[in-house]
């Protein structure tokens, strides 16, 4: 130690099993033997005291030589005992206490299991400092920064020689799964959440408003880790789901004597490890998946907020203030690895040429790119998909060896199933608030928030959710992520609540009359309350399920808006969505020229407002282009939400602390039906059609009147 002048030291007990075979520090060993025969303990409990002070004996040396902390181990047979370990390093601090080592100096050495989270857990609330070893994954360290440990110790060496097992073959530098699993957990705990905040309270605020406080603050907050496709694109090799079938499927499944809990799974075939790396190539055997570097980093939400509050009378205060955030590494579905450049979309259907063909040559001659000896046969006549797709545009792709994962092809990169993390959005909203705390029977709430909220990633789940069946949050061109930023499709600019309690002045120790009796009983403890809401209709979320676009581009090419043409249909004010779709259908029908025509007069938008640009004649004459439709239309919205649930509430006084109360709710008690968002496939015959996402029946966003009784006895 004293040659490399380390940091930190560890009382390893192979460690120190080996040093106290050394002539050197045999004597450790004696004194504490030596010592402890006096103790009156004698068996495993001598034997027990006598490893744990020969530990913290060698820990002190240690420390005399050493700047930083010693880390000493409890005991291995309390890797999944709570208890035993939090009474095993209690014991450990107290004799290092005993030698004078202050607590800053020294860490408990405890096992990466389940109990051993949960003690290191409780005892770093108590002051003592755990260092978690046997650490083999990223759960277990995200477990152990939740348990806010002082330190962890994966255990790089031991993943590398189970992987180096199991697959019969060495890893070096940066492919060491060892190296990995650390790069991963250090991705994870650059997570760093500092929060501050004001309040500022003057006598006079410009002079002339007392009873004013001034608040503000900023914080980072994160969030939790999750996998879009619950971890089954992450499988580590090849795997195998042995079946085995009862023959009259009622009688126990017994395989060669095997079967039951008590004879174990019956035996099958192991996967071989062999599989060539290149089985992917094609997407005709499945997809491959990638998961970049930096994704292991979790979302993260900065927050901040400025208020200022005013007591306009007694428990009547007006609060007016800014809230603010901006959050980034969200979970996404923008990659798209394997698109096309845009640069090449200028070349419209030459796209199309075979690579062998005299004009697929002539293309790929004038961009000085040439064929890989492996091209043709992966792609040309006799490949898997039944026709030859050994196209110039798939030549182009940044990673011929897969598809583009556009239309008509076969699978792509898949990015949305590990963690993609390039999402962000931004949310600046006025809040303003009058509140009356309770006084003189009356409580009053009232709220409103004037917002905005801007994103790239309005799904949690971006490649399963029904959003995504439209493609409307993936990437046009991924490599100009900021034009996908756009209106939230959650977003609500206007929201006003409006809350409420009132005691009715009514029965005994009131205004009016105040009497005890049976006018008290029939007319004193009434309440009547309520929560009213009004707030802004969601935005239309606008696509065409069947737009043109060039297969070795991503699958969300959009729509354009013809200048000029208003959204909504002249027709508009008659629309009917209660019709029926398939006589009176509300959608589009595309031209050849890329214009849309009606498809009967029943329409609620003006068809003649988009354009295809990637319409076949368009393409031939200037190849393909990116659309301008928005992402989400924040000038048409479904209709405002309005909703009022009123409370009425008798309380009867039995005796003492023995009360009886009988309530009714009326929930939506003006019976409204709000409707829904509606479709925005253009090219579908529900276009605009309340809740009906590719067609369906028209749907409202709240229930109907709901009258609920509650009687409740309280003592």
């Amino acid at each position: 130690m004293r040659a490399y002048a380390p940091q930190d030291a560890t009382t390893n007990p192979s460690l120190i099993y080996a040093a106290v075979q050394k002539e050197q520090y045999s004597h450790l060993l004696d004194e504490v033997i030596d010592d402890r025969k006096r103790s009156g303990l004698t068996g495993a409990a001598q034997i027990d005291d006598i490893i744990a002070r020969l530990l913290v004996k060698f820990g002190c040396e240690m420390l005399e030589i050493v700047p930083g902390r010693v880390s000493t181990e409890t005991d291995a047979r309390f890797s999944f005992d709570v208890e035993g370990s939090i009474e095993k390093a209690r014991v450990l601090i107290k004799l290092y206490e005993g030698q004078h080592i202050p607590r800053e100096r020294t860490l408990i050495k405890i096992a990466s299991t389940w109990e051993g989270l949960n003690a290191a857990e409780q005892l770093q609330k108590e002051g003592i400092r755990c260092n978690l070893t046997l650490l083999f994954s990223l759960p277990q360290a995200v477990r152990a920064a939740e348990a806010k440990v002082q330190l962890i110790s994966p255990f790089v060496g031991r993943i590398y020689d189970w992987f180096k097992k199991e697959n019969k073959r060495d890893y070096t530098g940066a492919e060491d799964p060892g190296v990995q699993s650390v790069r991963e957990i250090y991705t994870y705990y650059k997570n760093f959440g500092p929060r501050i905040g004001f309040a500022y309270a003057p006598e006079k605020l410009f002079g002339r408003f007392s009873q004013t406080v001034i608040r503000g603050g900023y914080g980072i907050y994160h969030a939790a880790l999750f996998y879009t496709d619950f971890g089954d694109s992450l499988s580590s090799g090849a795997t195998v789901n042995p079946t085995f079938t009862s023959p009259n499927n009622f009688a126990p499944i017994v395989v060669q004597g095997k079967g039951s809990l008590d004879t174990g799974f019956p035996a099958f075939s192991p996967p071989s490890n062999a599989n060539d790396p290149a089985l992917l190539n094609g997407d005709f055997q499945g997809s491959p998946s990638y998961a970049g570097a930096s994704n292991g980093r979790s979302g993260m939400v900065q927050n901040w907020s400025f208020e200022i509050q005013h007591q306009l009378a007694p428990d009547l205060i007006f609060s007016v203030g800014y809230v603010g955030n901006h959050a980034t590494h969200l979970n996404s579905n923008l990659q798209q690895l394997n698109s096309i450049d845009p640069k090449f979309l200028s070349l419209g259907t030459k796209l199309l040429d075979s690579v062998t063909s005299a004009a697929g040559q002539a293309t790929l001659a004038s961009l000085g790119v040439t064929v890989p000896s492996w091209f043709e046969p992966l792609y040309g006549p006799g490949n898997p998909s039944g026709q030859p797709i050994d196209y110039v545009g798939q030549l182009l792709l940044p990673f011929p060896q897969y598809q583009s994962g556009g239309p008509n092809t076969n699978g792509g990169i898949t990015t949305n199933c590990c963690l993609e993390n390039l999402g962000q959005s931004t949310y600046n909203a006025l809040q303003a608030k009058l509140e009356r705390r309770f006084r003189n029977g009356l409580n009053v709430l009232a709220s409103y928030t004037y917002s905005k909220t801007l994103t790239d990633a309005d799904s949690a789940y971006a490649g399963l959710t029904a959003f995504s069946s439209s493609d409307t949050f993936t990437a046009q061109n991924p490599r100009d992520l900021k034009a996908e930023k756009a209106l939230s499709y959650q977003d609500v600019p206007h929201a006003f609540v409006l809350s409420y309690l009132y005691e009715l002045p009514v029965g005994k120790g009131k205004k009016f009359l105040d009497k005890g009796g049976v006018v008290n009983k029939v007319l004193g403890g009434w309440q009547v309350g309520g929560v009213q809401r009004y707030q802004s209709g969601a935005p239309f979320i606008p696509f065409a399920s069947d737009a043109h676009n060039s297969r070795f581009g991503t699958a969300n090419t959009r729509l354009s808006l013809i200048p000029g043409q208003p959204l909504r249909s002249p027709n508009a004010a008659s629309y009917n969505p209660f019709l029926d779709p398939g006589s009176f259908g509300s959608g589009c029908n595309e031209q050849p020229d890329g214009t849309f025509l009606p498809m009967s007069t029943n329409s609620f938008f003006n068809c003649a407002a988009f354009l295809d640009p990637n319409a076949a004649s368009l393409v031939a004459q200037r190849g393909y282009e990116f659309g301008n439709l928005p992402k989400v239309f924040g000038n048409i919205r479904s209709p405002i939400y309005m909703n009022e649930d009123f409370s009425l509430i008798k309380r009867f006084t039995l005796y003492e602390a023995h009360l009886l109360s009988f309530k009714v709710d009326f929930v939506n008690l003006f019976n409204r039906h709000v409707l829904a968002r509606g479709d925005g496939c253009i090219t579908c015959s529900t276009l605009g059609r309340p809740g009906a996402q590719f067609g369906g029946s028209p749907g409202s966003v709240n229930g109907q009147k709901i009258i609920q009784l509650t009687f409740r006895y309280q003592f």
